[in-house]
Protein backbone atom coordinates (compact mmCIF):
# COMPACT_ATOMS: atom_id res chain seq x y z
CA UNK A 1 0.00 0.00 0.00
CA UNK A 2 0.91 3.39 -1.02
CA UNK A 3 1.15 6.46 0.94
CA UNK A 4 -1.76 8.41 -1.21
CA UNK A 5 -3.56 4.53 -0.42
CA UNK A 6 -3.04 5.01 3.23
CA UNK A 7 -4.21 8.76 3.34
CA UNK A 8 -6.91 8.18 1.10
CA UNK A 9 -7.86 5.32 3.68
CA UNK A 10 -7.17 7.84 7.10
CA UNK A 11 -9.70 10.79 5.07
CA UNK A 12 -12.45 8.13 4.48
CA UNK A 13 -12.03 6.56 7.69
CA UNK A 14 -12.11 10.48 9.28
CA UNK A 15 -15.10 11.02 7.48
CA UNK A 16 -17.01 7.99 8.65
CA UNK A 17 -16.03 9.19 12.03
CA UNK A 18 -17.61 12.65 11.45
CA UNK A 19 -20.75 10.96 10.27
CA UNK A 20 -21.11 8.56 12.98
CA UNK A 21 -20.55 11.60 15.49
CA UNK A 22 -23.07 13.74 13.76
CA UNK A 23 -25.71 11.33 13.92
CA UNK A 24 -25.24 10.14 17.73
CA UNK A 25 -24.96 14.16 18.16
CA UNK A 26 -28.15 14.73 16.65
CA UNK A 27 -29.61 11.82 18.40
CA UNK A 28 -28.72 13.01 21.67
CA UNK A 29 -30.26 16.48 21.15
CA UNK A 30 -33.49 14.32 20.43
CA UNK A 31 -33.67 12.71 23.26
CA UNK A 32 -32.66 15.54 25.16
CA UNK A 33 -35.83 17.61 24.22
CA UNK A 34 -38.14 14.21 24.50
CA UNK A 35 -36.71 13.94 28.07
CA UNK A 36 -37.61 17.72 28.56
CA UNK A 37 -40.91 17.15 27.17
CA UNK A 38 -41.58 14.02 29.81
CA UNK A 39 -40.28 16.15 32.88
CA UNK A 40 -42.66 18.83 32.04
CA UNK A 41 -45.40 16.66 31.37
CA UNK A 42 -44.55 14.69 34.57
CA UNK A 43 -44.97 18.09 36.52
CA UNK A 44 -47.73 19.29 34.88
CA UNK A 45 -49.53 15.55 36.05
CA UNK A 46 -48.33 15.83 39.68
CA UNK A 47 -49.56 19.06 40.11
CA UNK A 48 -52.71 18.27 38.93
CA UNK A 49 -52.96 15.14 41.01
CA UNK A 50 -51.83 17.33 44.16
CA UNK A 51 -54.31 19.91 43.26
CA UNK A 52 -57.43 17.45 42.18
CA UNK A 53 -56.86 14.36 44.40
CA UNK A 54 -55.13 16.94 47.13
CA UNK A 55 -52.52 14.16 47.30
CA UNK A 56 -48.60 15.04 48.87
CA UNK A 57 -45.11 14.80 48.46
CA UNK A 58 -45.67 11.45 50.76
CA UNK A 59 -47.85 9.34 48.45
CA UNK A 60 -45.70 10.63 45.81
CA UNK A 61 -42.88 9.26 46.86
CA UNK A 62 -44.71 6.08 48.25
CA UNK A 63 -45.32 5.09 44.57
CA UNK A 64 -42.09 6.12 43.25
CA UNK A 65 -40.75 3.64 45.34
CA UNK A 66 -43.22 1.02 44.82
CA UNK A 67 -42.80 1.80 41.43
CA UNK A 68 -38.64 1.98 41.54
CA UNK A 69 -38.77 -1.74 43.41
CA UNK A 70 -41.19 -3.08 40.77
CA UNK A 71 -38.47 -2.47 38.50
CA UNK A 72 -35.88 -3.58 39.75
CA UNK A 73 -37.57 -7.14 41.02
CA UNK A 74 -38.34 -7.25 37.14
CA UNK A 75 -34.90 -6.93 36.00
CA UNK A 76 -33.81 -9.98 38.12
CA UNK A 77 -37.18 -11.80 37.59
CA UNK A 78 -37.03 -14.40 34.79
CA UNK A 79 -39.49 -16.17 33.09
CA UNK A 80 -39.32 -19.72 31.08
CA UNK A 81 -40.99 -20.13 27.43
CA UNK A 82 -43.40 -22.99 27.76
CA UNK A 83 -42.64 -22.98 23.71
CA UNK A 84 -38.42 -23.71 23.72
CA UNK A 85 -37.65 -23.28 27.80
CA UNK A 86 -35.78 -20.81 27.17
CA UNK A 87 -35.00 -18.11 30.08
CA UNK A 88 -36.36 -14.67 29.33
CA UNK A 89 -36.56 -11.25 31.20
CA UNK A 90 -39.87 -11.41 33.01
CA UNK A 91 -40.84 -7.93 31.21
CA UNK A 92 -40.71 -9.43 28.20
CA UNK A 93 -44.05 -10.19 26.27
CA UNK A 94 -42.57 -12.30 24.14
CA UNK A 95 -39.88 -14.87 23.72
CA UNK A 96 -36.65 -13.31 22.42
CA UNK A 97 -35.64 -16.66 21.30
CA UNK A 98 -38.25 -17.88 19.71
CA UNK A 99 -41.32 -15.03 19.37
CA UNK A 100 -43.69 -17.38 21.03
CA UNK A 101 -46.22 -15.06 23.32
CA UNK A 102 -46.19 -14.94 26.97
CA UNK A 103 -49.73 -15.66 28.59
CA UNK A 104 -47.94 -14.86 31.61
CA UNK A 105 -46.90 -11.58 32.48
CA UNK A 106 -45.34 -10.85 35.68
CA UNK A 107 -45.23 -6.91 35.30
CA UNK A 108 -48.30 -5.55 36.99
CA UNK A 109 -47.46 -2.15 34.80
CA UNK A 110 -49.22 -1.18 32.02
CA UNK A 111 -46.06 0.45 30.91
CA UNK A 112 -43.76 -2.47 30.73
Amino acid sequence: MTQDDLDAESYKLAQESIRSTEDVTSRLEKLEVKYAKLSMITESLWALLQDQLKLDQTALKTAMHTVIKNHERLETQKITCPQCQKANAAKKQTCVYCGCAFTENLSASLFL
